[in-house]
């Protein structure tokens, strides 16, 4: 007699002890097997409307991933900079040129530039390096003084200090002190002054050996020049005056940009000027003009991706909700599967998995919904020749098969863009009232569908991470398990009986063969 687990045979866990065929010479497992074969017909079909049912539920949360891509897309037709696109010309780049935002309005600039911002900048009046001397910036001061033309800022032991001012946009003193330990780098030095908040960007030309500093940002900052002492780097201390020979009068001065725009004479710290909702990049002195119009293609582009997203998401949603279920492969069963190969399986999985939305109502009515957003006409565009899709050249295809898809006319749409871009601005943008469906911008009613439909949804199939509870589909998974569950207990009695049966046929088998040997036994003696 063996456990359960060790016969070969058993379909079901069962804990009944049972006997091979050796009395009766019978394959007791083999007629097992087959008995229960027949008897896990329903359990089967059970673990197959499990399997289908996943299938359906991960195929409408592929339904819902698509609604979001395209509530994503839709987020942009609701906003106004999608639609009111400009574009900035200039007549001569080399001198200036602009980028106009959504709200500059359409005008032809003079540009005459006098100036353009530079930055002040100063460098060593002199080398700070000994004639043919061996000087590295990247090793310590203290061991390299002996190279240096005035080395006596730089002690053996202690510390080099000194003060650097500089000035902000506002005209306002920005103060630093620095204090360095005598064994420091030159490069480290300067880094630490480049990475300071002073704004100045300074460094050792191993070249001309010399130190050079320099504002990062443009325009006069300390109103006046060096020379009369406004400079906009200021020096303190023996290091930087004596030992890198830095003079705060030999400073370059730093310029701010001036100009006259359409007569208007102005300046500015830096290159960059932003007027009218216009912002100019000044490059060089001279004369250009800028025109500023609306950017057709721009707002096309926009139009044109949201139709191809919308096309794209409603035919792969019909193409779900035309697919045939395929009643001739329904999901294997596991004894299915262990007589087939890997390619074999997946082909017919291919097929199993057909069908799962066929003919859908949840689909289908979202559908009909959308369709219904974006035919309808729009009552709040403030020009009634622009209040629905025909208007701008977006029309429905007269193929029925393509259910419904936007067919767009390049050059309607554009004309329409260019005669009156507010126009089309709102039909899409108005956020209309919520009890006026009619007042509605088509991309306003769009998201809310997309809401409803992705909140239909995820109440039928739930998402990724849900619990079987919180969604419907979910409750006929657990009826499902509890089901198979019962089944699977019952089998296995059923499967423990027959091998009790057996059990006692080969016991009576043993016992009447026993009888046998002694009565042959008896008799020959």
């Amino acid at each position: 007699m063996a456990d359960s687990s060790s016969i070969s045979g058993g379909m079901f866990t069962s804990s009944t002890m049972r006997i091979g065929g050796l009395a009766s010479g019978m394959d007791i497992d083999g007629m097992v097997n087959k008995m229960m074969t027949a008897q896990s017909v329903p359990l089967d079909k059970m673990k197959q409307k499990l399997q289908y049912l996943e299938w359906q539920r991960d195929d409408y949360r592929s339904m819902n991933t698509l609604l979001n891509d395209l509530k994503t897309t839709n987020f942009n037709m609701k906003l106004q900079g999608t639609f009111l696109n400009k574009t900035a010309t200039s007549s001569d780049d080399s001198k200036v040129t602009a980028v106009a935002g959504t709200t500059a309005g359409n005008a032809t600039y003079k540009v005459d530039i006098t100036n353009v911002a530079t930055s002040a900048h100063n460098m060593s009046n002199g080398v700070i390096v000994k004639l043919d001397a061996n000087f590295d910036s990247t090793k310590s001061l203290k061991d390299q003084k002996g190279n240096l033309t005035d080395s006596s800022t730089i002690p053996d032991s202690g510390t080099i200090d000194f003060t650097i001012n500089t000035y902000d946009n506002n005209g306002n003193q920005i103060s630093k002190t620095f204090s360095f330990d005598s064994s420091t780098s030159l490069d480290g030095i300067l880094s630490s002054i480049s990475n300071s908040e002073l704004g100045v960007s300074a460094f050792y030309d191993s070249v001309s050996q010399k130190v050079s500093i320099t504002r990062t940002a443009t325009g006069d900052m300390n109103k006046g020049t060096a020379l009369d002492g406004h400079s906009e780097i200021e020096f303190s201390g023996a290091f930087l005056t004596d030992t890198l020979n830095l003079n705060q009068t030999s400073e370059q001065d730093g310029i701010d940009a001036e100009f006259v725009l359409n007569g208007l004479s102005t300046s500015s710290h830096t290159n960059s000027v932003t007027l009218g909702n216009v912002t100019f990049n000044l490059k060089n002195t001279g004369s250009a003009t800028i025109s500023v119009s609306n950017n057709t293609d721009a707002t096309f582009d926009n139009i044109k991706s949201f139709v191809d997203k919308y096309n794209d998401t409603i035919q792969k949603i019909n193409d779900k909700i035309d697919e045939t279920k395929n009643r001739d492969y329904p999901p294997l069963t596991d004894a299915q599967k262990e007589q087939m190969k890997d390619s074999e399986i997946t082909a017919w999985t291919d097929k199993a998995k057909s069908g799962t939305l066929s003919n859908d109502s949840l689909l289908s009515g979202v559908l009909n919904q959308m369709r219904t957003d974006l035919y309808s006409s729009v009552s709040s565009v403030t020009d009634s020749d622009y209040n629905q899709l025909a208007t701008i050249g977006i029309t429905t295809s007269s193929d029925y098969l393509e259910h419904g898809k936007l067919v767009l006319d390049e050059t309607k749409l554009k004309q329409a863009i260019a005669e009156n871009p507010d126009a089309v601005m709102q039909l899409f943008t108005n956020k209309g009232t919520e009890d006026d469906y009619a007042s509605q911008g088509l991309a306003q009613r769009l998201d809310k569908s997309i809401n409803d439909a992705f909140k239909q949804i995820q109440q039928k199939a739930g998402s990724v991470g849900s619990t079987n509870a919180t969604f419907l589909m979910g409750k006929s998974f657990d009826d499902l398990n509890d089901q198979i569950s019962a089944m699977t207990d019952r089998l296995t009695d059923i499967e423990n009986r027959y091998y009790k049966q057996f059990t006692a046929m080969e016991q009576a088998i043993q016992n009447a063969n026993q009888q046998s040997m002694s009565l042959t036994n008896l008799l020959g003696q």
